[in-house]
């Protein structure tokens, strides 16, 4: 069998889960090269200001695997993420029952892009009770029979309508959908698994 392959992502928009939840078991591109500018490194969330963009540095050098790409703890960015995630969901109704795991996470600081998103899938799995099950690609294929590693992109709006839930500062800019997973389970807690397999 066949498994559909996904990239794997720091915080991912809500969309990937909608289509994630739809596989029991899924194989993540561990043999790609890494790509600038994308979810593999950033997410966004919903703060006082509006849309907001959290990026993970690396390490510069020539274009490496995926799964050895190297993060840049020099600038202290571990410490703005934390404030920056803070100010954005402190008011949400569920953020001080989830956002310990989340925190300890990235205090972790494990030295490679892929160790820590690999750490927060499976908290966010955890989090969401989706019961599915992840191994990683054996070796890089230029396509798969169902294939999300290019369905998500950080740069362009995406096209995938998100039925609107109760955001912190949905008063103030309306709904905002292509965020993080953390926006839906700061602000829904145990109804955001449910929302991920209703939609």
């Amino acid at each position: 069998m066949e498994l559909p392959v996904f990239p794997l992502f720091y915080f991912p928009p809500i969309d990937f889960f909608l289509s994630l939840k739809k596989f029991k078991e899924f194989a993540i591109e561990s043999e790609e090269n890494y790509t600038k500018q994308t979810y593999r490194n950033r997410c966004c969330i919903l703060g006082p200001n509006g849309k907001q963009s959290l990026s993970i540095p690396i390490k510069k050098g020539l274009e490496k695997k995926i799964s050895l790409v190297e993060i840049h703890y020099e600038n202290k960015w571990v410490a703005e993420h934390i404030k920056s995630i803070e100010t954005a969901y402190r008011n949400a109704p569920f953020f001080l029952y989830y956002w310990d795991s989340y925190r300890n996470i990235l205090k972790e600081k494990p030295s490679q892009l892929f160790d820590l998103n690999q750490k927060i899938l499976l908290q966010i799995l955890r989090d969401l009770k989706l019961n599915c099950s992840f191994s990683f690609t054996k070796s890089y294929q230029n396509e798969a029979r169902h294939d999300f590693r290019h369905d998500f992109n950080a740069k362009v709006k995406s096209e995938k309508k998100i039925p609107a839930y109760q955001q912190v500062f949905q008063d103030k800019f309306n709904f905002v959908s292509d965020l993080s997973i953390l926006d839906l389970v700061f602000n829904l807690g145990p109804e955001a698994g449910i929302y991920i397999k209703n939609n």
